[in-house]
């Protein structure tokens, strides 16, 4: 079977870090420091980068045609505390809910 190259740059509109986007506007209660941007090779696609309390970057959230998952509309994370892999810093393949619970759970733990 023949794979075009526009199937494998397809990215799903309705992807789960646009879910993941809307989580953290919509949730109420401290959601810690994050901010959406516009992706530095991919201005056309946002990404999540989330802070630590001293205000530095520790990790972020996309979805775009070179990410983990992206045919699927999931999300790739890269760093500490989002990414679980223990050989890599980047893991992908996640759900909006998966990413929000480790972004909830490593802001309780800092607590």
């Amino acid at each position: 079977m023949k794979t075009d190259i526009l199937d494998v740059l397809y990215v799903p509109e309705d992807n789960e870090l646009n879910k993941l986007i809307d989580k953290l506007f919509t949730t109420s209660g401290d959601t810690g420091n994050w901010e959406v941007v516009a992706q530095p090779n991919y201005s056309e696609f946002p990404q999540v980068l989330f802070y630590d309390e001293m205000g530095n970057r520790i990790a972020d959230a996309v979805c775009n045609p070179m990410s983990y998952g992206h045919t699927e509309g999931l999300i790739e994370v890269m760093g500490e505390p989002l990414c679980q892999v223990d050989d890599d810093d980047v893991e992908g393949y996640l759900t909006a809910d998966e990413v929000f619970i480790r972004w909830m759970n490593y802001l309780r733990e800092r607590i």
